[in-house]
């Protein structure tokens, strides 16, 4: 099991419904 240790930033966008979540400075798109 990985150990996050880095924080991780969330971000809901209402506008295209997708949830952005950034971590370690990459930025990964999740489409709901």
């Amino acid at each position: 099991m990985a150990q996050a240790r880095f924080s991780i930033g969330i971000t809901v966008s209402e506008n295209t419904g997708t949830v952005v979540i950034v971590a370690e400075g990459e930025t990964v798109e999740l489409p709901t």
